[in-house]
């Protein structure tokens, strides 16, 4: 077991890239279920907002305190240093400045221009603040067409704009085509496990192949009395064992971050994301046997599992995506696995089928056969011309 124990020293020191991978795509899981097991209802912004009011009239006052109502006012000195300090700072998120002659203005119905407004990102919240200033103005001038008093408008406006709305989100895909076996949660999380599978197979696994492949190092193995076939059957090993761990620890922090086992179409999604990393081993074995470098390991994997995750539906929805870029996408393995998941969550709109699955499943696995044997005819011509 000498090559197997070489294997795995070397691997080793590979170990904290693939740490890194694990933990940053555990921890982006574990704040996408706490958000999405919490209260979906919308929530406004709450900012920190400074008044300065020109104008000091009753009417200026009482927008004043309907601001305050929504937002936290805060009190800075006028001085346009400060105010861009504090704004750079992110004390303040933004100054509104009531124009002087805002309550005449409002009266005669000139509601341009009545304000001056500050803040240093576009946002939607700046939006909304700005637009909660203008709908303030404009219910006003709505209450005091109908008749009422300056006094009674204002009082009459913020009640209106105060009052809550309940949406409803209503969807209009077929209920039948959802399982309770295979949440939301889950469909999420096998969504992106492509991605991660193929940047850690890739950057771990194709290093550790480069040093066992090396020409001193291959060529004092063959004067050893070990036969070639124990040799590439340890390094094939080495390789299972590192593929299943790394599968492992994915399948059992699903299971926990769902809080529920796997069972009904869950169990096809284990299945399709087992097949999809042997795809992914494919994949190193056949870099690895070209013998790129690490910089060209680099290079490859970041190309591979972004053109991937851009082009077959990872990081961008496959009904997003043109009919000619999906076309493309048939020829990746990845493509398929997608096809597979958004049958199972539902999000494809198809009526789940098990044979159908299956049958792409099936063709992930005709990927695999076919990365495998073109890594054996490459390492077999590299071999023979040494």
């Amino acid at each position: 077991m000498q090559v197997f124990n070489a294997f795995m020293k070397v691997l080793r020191k590979n170990l904290p890239t693939v740490i890194i991978w694990i933990v940053i795509f555990l921890s982006i899981s574990v704040v996408v279920s706490k958000s999405d097991s919490g209260n979906s209802e919308f929530k406004s912004k709450v900012l920190n907002v400074c008044v300065f009011d020109e104008d000091n009239t009753e009417a200026s006052k009482a927008l004043r305190d309907f601001i305050d109502s929504k937002h936290n006012i805060v009190e800075l000195e006028n001085d346009s240093a400060r105010i861009l300090d504090e704004l750079f700072y992110e004390t303040t998120d933004y100054v509104l400045t009531i124009k002087k002659g805002y309550e005449k203005n409002l009266l005669e119905g000139n509601t341009e221009n009545l304000f001056d407004n500050q803040y240093v990102h576009e946002s939607y919240s700046n939006v909304l603040m700005t637009n909660l200033a203008d709908e303030y103005v404009k219910t006003v001038r709505a209450f005091l067409i109908k008749g009422d008093s300056l006094s009674t408008a204002e009082e009459n406006a913020a009640e209106t704009l105060s009052v809550n709305v309940k949406v409803t989100k209503e969807t209009f895909k077929e209920e039948h085509i959802y399982s309770d076996d295979y949440s939301a949660l889950f469909s999420a999380y096998f969504q992106y496990l492509p991605y991660v599978f193929m940047q850690i197979l890739v950057s771990a696994l194709c290093p550790v192949l480069l040093a066992m492949n090396k020409n001193n190092i291959r060529n004092r193995t063959n004067c050893s009395s070990l036969r070639p076939g124990s040799q590439t059957s340890q390094i094939f090993a080495g390789s299972m064992i590192f593929v299943l761990g790394i599968w492992l620890i994915f399948m059992i922090s699903g299971a926990i971050l769902n809080e529920e086992f796997y069972k009904g179409r869950a169990l096809l999604a284990v299945l399709n994301s087992f097949v999809f990393i042997v795809i992914c081993t494919g994949i190193a074995i056949l870099i690895a046997s070209f013998n790129p470098g690490r910089v060209g390991v680099n290079i490859l994997s970041n190309i591979i599992s972004l053109g991937m995750s851009f082009l077959c539906g990872i990081f961008v929805p496959q009904e997003a995506l043109s009919d000619s870029v999906l076309n493309a996408a048939r020829f990746l393995p990845a493509y398929w696995y997608i096809r597979v998941n958004n049958m199972l969550s539902g999000i494809s709109g198809e009526i789940f089928s098990s044979s159908l699955c299956f049958k792409f499943i099936g063709i992930e696995v005709l990927f695999a056969l076919a990365l495998f044997a073109a890594a054996l005819t490459v390492t077999k011509i590299r071999h023979d011309k040494a």
